[in-house]
């Protein structure tokens, strides 16, 4: 600033005359002689201060570029020019949110195209880019996602919120190995979310690489063992694998970090219907009270107790089978539910 004349070294410069325009409404940087004078004076400053340490971003300010999209790992465009001026980085931040509401209230078209229109002007926007490919992974679009993820990578390929993203959109095609290959790049490249470990241990898995699955979740647990979520993957992990013990194990530790988890209760009864059966029913009683509408699960509970010491406890899960469970689905199981009813009826009186 000199004088009443206030001059911002912007991509879009800016140039104030204070004393005529105190609320800065009138940018005269293209009709007035003092921007060039003020422009140099600030180059001579910067200059001069290019040899002073470097200062790290407050957590306050951090967060507001992140929200941008800008940073987390993202490669940083070289130079700078209007597309880079803070109030557009505003008005698209303001456009990404709006999109992400779209999206929340179900009106993912809308949600689409306001994303792909962030990216025409910002194709560095990485936030807007892996939320529209989560849009159109939505929407079954796989193969779309996994374009638009490769092509922000031909610019950004270290990027982890794009790879963690890519990998994800793999697994969902069906390309196993591209997913741990993406996935694994992802970790490499610092992105600490857990749920990428977790997805590439079920990828692992799912290739049959059952070493490097335990081991990553191995190192999931180690960083978060009250983690209910990576335990009760694990025990799917392990009861694929034909480790009942283990995976019982497992489903233990994730129904005791989160009592109200009840696909954690019906694995766990699953893990132990051939070893343990009062325990697999007691499992079970859990998961039924967690899903209620979980029809497969009141069948095998109630065709479990028919068969125990106490049948006639079968019978509210077997009456609300009949009553309520799906007649198409389930055609072929309703007669043997109805025979088993009326016997174990018989029984009781």
């Amino acid at each position: 600033m000199q004088g009443d004349w206030k001059y911002i070294d912007l991509p879009e410069a800016e140039l104030y005359d204070v004393a005529a325009d105190p609320g800065e409404l009138q940018n005269r940087i293209d009709r007035d002689a003092h921007a060039d004078p003020l422009k140099r004076a600030l180059t001579q400053v910067s200059t001069k201060e290019t040899s002073a340490p470097e200062v790290a971003l407050d957590p306050e300010a951090a967060g507001r570029l992140r929200s941008l999209g800008y940073t987390g790992g993202s490669s940083r465009r070289s130079g700078s020019g209007p597309a880079d001026d803070p109030k557009r980085l505003v008005a698209l931040n303001e456009q990404f949110n709006t999109a992400l509401t779209a999206f929340d209230e179900g009106r993912a078209p809308e949600a689409l195209s306001m994303f792909q229109a962030i990216l025409r002007e910002r194709p560095d926007f990485v936030a807007a880019r892996t939320s529209a490919a989560t849009v159109l992974l939505a929407a079954g679009r796989n193969v779309e996602a996994i374009d638009l993820l490769r092509a922000g990578l031909r610019d950004q390929p270290a990027a982890p919120e794009l790879l963690a993203k890519l990998g994800s959109a793999l697994r969902a095609a069906g390309d196993l190995r591209g997913a741990a290959d993406t996935l694994d790049r992802a970790s490499r490249a610092g992105d600490q979310n857990p749920e990428v470990l977790n997805d590439l241990a079920v990828v692992y898995a799912g290739l049959g690489r059952k070493d490097e699955a335990r081991a990553v979740f191995k190192q999931l647990l180690e960083r978060n063992p009250a983690s209910a979520t990576t335990w009760f993957n694990l025990g799917l992990f392990e009861l694929q694998g034909r480790r009942p013990a283990e995976a019982a194990e497992a489903f233990r530790r994730a129904t005791s970090i989160d009592p109200g988890y009840g696909d954690a209760w019906q694995a766990l009864g699953a893990a132990l219907v051939e070893r343990d059966v009062p325990a697999a029913i007691d499992a079970w009683r859990h998961a039924e009270q967690l899903l209620p509408r979980e029809y497969d699960l009141l069948f095998n509970l109630g065709m479990l107790l028919a068969d125990s010491r106490t049948p006639s406890e079968a019978i509210p899960y077997l009456e609300r089978f009949e009553r309520e469970a799906p007649r198409d689905r389930y055609a072929t199981d309703m007669p043997r539910v109805q025979a088993t009813l009326a016997r174990v009826r018989r029984a009781a009186r």
